[in-house]
């Protein structure tokens, strides 16, 4: 995942269910599916949500925006 074409569609695949979430909302979703249901392991949440969270922060320093002003609902 070194392309900003790769980290953004993987990115934007983690912001989205049914409708645009929190990543924090978004992988206790996951982890609430996924792990209860034996297809996702605890350790692959904590390392996949950890890296969406520094491709979040690497995307909004680089717009220069405040990821906490995103309305979004």
């Amino acid at each position: 995942m070194n392309t900003w074409e790769k980290k953004l569609a993987l990115y934007a695949d983690f912001r989205v269910s049914q409708v645009v979430t929190s990543l924090d909302e978004r992988f206790n979703d996951l982890q609430e599916r996924g792990v209860t249901m034996g297809r996702l392991t605890q350790q692959w949440i904590d390392d996949t949500k950890k890296w969406a969270q520094s491709v979040e922060d690497e995307i909004f320093f680089k717009i220069k925006k405040n990821q906490a002003r995103i309305d979004y609902k």
